[in-house]
């Protein structure tokens, strides 16, 4: 998420995604140790997620845009479309920033401690 803040390219943000989709998946297999808690993480991962794949998607579109074999031969037709691409975008990567910023709230060794203890409370 760092990385993508400074670095705001394509492949940083596809990177990222990546990597929430994993946590993700991590959080549904945990959900049944505190379904309310876990669950909650599980579904604002999922829509940070979201948010990420569908820049990725509009990523790809405005490459596509800009082949030969698209069919906008305007120019203006195809600034039109950057510049409504790019709106998007920004507005997608600034709403995954901001629920990113809650969901990576504290250190990762502080979130494994944390959820070694949901664990052992449970099974105990």
């Amino acid at each position: 998420m760092k990385t993508a803040k400074n670095e705001p390219s394509k492949e940083i943000f596809h990177e990222w995604r990546k990597r929430v989709k994993y946590l993700w998946y991590q959080l549904r297999l945990l959900e049944d140790l505190w379904p309310d808690l876990i669950g909650t993480w599980q579904e604002e991962t999922h829509e940070l997620a979201d948010f990420l794949g569908n820049d990725h998607d509009l990523m790809i579109l405005n490459d596509k845009i800009h082949t030969d074999s698209f069919q906008l031969k305007d120019k203006k037709q195809k600034e039109l479309a950057n510049a409504i691409v790019k709106e998007y975008s920004d507005h997608l990567r600034q709403e995954a920033l901001n629920k990113g910023l809650l969901i990576y709230a504290e250190k990762p060794d502080h979130f494994v401690r944390r959820i070694k203890k949901y664990i052992k409370a449970n099974w105990n």
